[in-house]
């Protein structure tokens, strides 16, 4: 199935909470699997660019860290590693949000079968980046580990709520963007130059201890550097950054995140979609 064809009208009924739940479930985990099947459909390499795109990235700043600027930090940390934990948690909160910022194209064709609803494109996209992100992340730090460059980490517990926190993040810009998108070209516009942003005062070439004072004001705006500090403190000895919270991204989260379900909810509702009793398999 090379579309969501599968996915087929049924007679409506009324369904009880638990049936919904079970509907949901199945109608997600259909929307996830044609994801999978079309998300990079066009590309030769198919799914080995989603690992290929932070690796290229990794390189890339190793290479001018290594041989521009300096071979080891002020905590005795290789280059290399202050990059991953850098940009394998930027990329886990950048990735999932501008995945499920695109959807627009992939809802439009989506959401002419009467069990699939808006949100459900957006959410089983958020659902898909997010396990695979969190796939490339891990098969990242398990080679640099097996390789001896990097050592286990610190605090492996301490390293979830920060992970956590940046996928909520994910979700609820995603959810914001995807919704706001189709409204005017501004709000795409707006995510590109955010993400820019972002990209450069995540801190991920630089601790934020080596920063001037007045350029981590600057970063502290970014709620993501906060949770890329929050991190490296979990995975280092001897590292920490007094001047972050997981509070800041998880407001910022949560702001745009219900901003998003308010918007879809004026958007939708006078669809007067109806939730169907199964779907045809």
């Amino acid at each position: 199935m090379a579309n969501a064809d599968h996915i087929e009208p049924s007679l409506d009924r009324p369904v009880g909470f638990l049936a919904a739940l079970q509907i949901q479930d199945i109608i997600l985990g259909k929307l996830i699997l044609h994801g999978i099947r079309t998300r990079f459909e066009r590309s030769r390499l198919g799914y080995a660019q989603a690992l290929l795109d932070p690796c290229v990235h990794l390189l890339v700043w190793w290479v001018l860290m290594t041989f521009i600027k300096e071979r080891q930090s002020r905590f005795g940390m290789a280059p290399i590693l202050v990059i991953t934990t850098g940009l394998v948690p930027m990329f886990l909160f950048r990735n999932t949000s501008k995945y499920m910022a695109s959807s627009n194209a992939a809802m439009k064709r989506l959401i002419r079968h009467p069990q699939v609803r808006p949100l459900d494109v957006v959410f089983a996209r958020f659902i898909l980046e997010a396990l695979t992100m969190i796939t490339v992340g891990l098969i990242i730090f398990i080679t640099m580990i097996l390789l001896g460059q990097a050592p286990l980490p610190r605090d492996p517990l301490a390293l979830f709520p920060p992970l956590a926190t940046l996928l909520f993040m994910g979700l609820g810009f995603g959810t914001f963007f995807a919704v706001a998108a189709p409204i005017s070209s501004f709000f795409p516009a707006c995510f590109t130059i955010f993400m820019r942003f972002i990209y450069f005062t995540s801190g991920i070439f630089v601790l934020g201890n080596h920063v001037p004072l007045f350029v981590m004001r600057w970063f502290l705006w970014n709620p993501v550097f906060h949770c890329v500090e929050i991190f490296r403190a979990a995975y280092f000895y001897n590292f920490s950054n007094n001047y972050v919270s997981l509070w800041y991204p998880l407001c910022w989260a949560s702001g745009f995140l219900l901003l998003g379900l308010a918007l879809a909810r004026i958007r939708y509702s006078g669809r007067g979609r109806k939730q169907s009793t199964r779907v045809i398999a």
